[in-house]
Formats: C-alpha cells, sequence, structure tokens
C-alpha cells in the first residue's frame, strides 16, 4: 500500500531534469539507498524504480535515517534551484518512539539547515 500511495504522490509533479527530482531511501535497522536524486528523468521511470524496492524488515531508525538523509541523499543529483522530494520508506513504528521523537525534531533541523546551505552556497556542484 505504501508503494502504491508513493507512486500516486509522485504522479503530481513535473519530474525532469530541469523540474522535481526525486529519491527514495528505505530503511529499518539500518538506511538502504534505492536511487538518488536525477537518477530517474520521468515519471515512468521513477514508478518502474520505486516497482522493483525491496520491503525491508527490522528494527525501525527513524532518526538513523533522518541523519543518512541529512549526510547522504541530498548530496546527489539535486539542481541548486529544482524542486528536490527525499522519500523514507519504513516498515513500520519506531522501535524507540519516545528517544526517536525527541531525536527527530533536532535531526529534521539539521537536515533543513544542511540542505539549505549545501543548495545555496554550493549549487554550483549541485548541476
Amino acid at each position: 500500500m505504501t508503494l502504491k500511495a508513493i507512486k500516486s504522490f509522485i504522479s503530481m509533479f513535473d519530474i525532469g531534469p530541469r523540474n522535481t527530482r526525486v529519491g527514495i531511501e528505505t530503511f529499518a535497522t539500518t538506511v538502504n539507498h534505492q536511487f538518488a536524486l536525477g537518477d530517474h528523468q520521468t515519471v515512468a521511470s521513477l514508478i518502474t524504480a520505486i516497482d522493483k524496492i525491496p520491503y525491508q524488515t527490522g528494527g525501525t531508525q527513524i532518526t538513523t535515517a533522518l541523519a543518512y538523509a541529512a549526510t547522504n541523499s541530498f548530496n546527489t543529483g539535486g539542481r541548486r534551484l529544482a524542486d528536490k522530494i527525499l522519500i523514507l520508506v519504513t516498515d513500520g513504528r519506531s522501535i524507540k518512539p519516545s528517544h526517536d521523537k525527541l531525536n527527530c525534531v533536532t535531526t529534521y533541523n539539521n537536515l533543513e539547515n544542511k540542505t539549505t546551505n549545501n543548495f545555496k552556497n554550493n549549487g554550483e556542484n549541485n548541476n
């Protein structure tokens, strides 16, 4: 059901090299990189790739996934003025909900600051 919703969601955007770019990471105990921003240039290509994403199980570590995204996911394929959508797909509820609730806010803020600064200051590296 989740992948169907993701396909429906991305179909609303104008995907392309000069338009919106989408990346997907899946996670449970560990993060698995599925594809980077800019790997797929059309909605059809994205949907084909999404259909190939395997279901991952384990202990859900939301903070780990957000930290991975902050460090890795926005560094490849993002063009400075393009809309960038990163989708994190989980296998379920966090194994440490109270821990993740506290840490997710900090991690999200760090992610937002990092990606904003990355694309403001280093846009020439993200064509």
